[in-house]
């Protein structure tokens, strides 16, 4: 997981919190812990995408039928 992920993904975290989604925003933020620290133990494959808002894309291309593994 690169420093820029974690900082974009910080950023949607606190933009979800300030337009007053705080139970949406405290949610991704506990996903975010999870995925850093079973990163750091190196639990999760890196090819599985790193961000809540690219895994949505991959489940929608997959309904789609389009088999292509999208990580941003």
């Amino acid at each position: 997981m690169s420093v820029v992920t974690i900082a974009e993904t910080a950023a949607e975290i606190e933009k979800v919190q300030y337009a007053g989604h705080a139970a949406k925003a405290g949610r991704l933020g506990e996903w975010l812990e999870m995925r850093i620290h079973l990163y750091a133990r190196r639990s999760v494959p890196i090819s599985l995408p790193i961000s809540p808002f690219s895994e949505r894309r991959q489940i929608n291309s997959e309904r789609r039928g389009i088999s292509q593994n999208l990580v941003i």
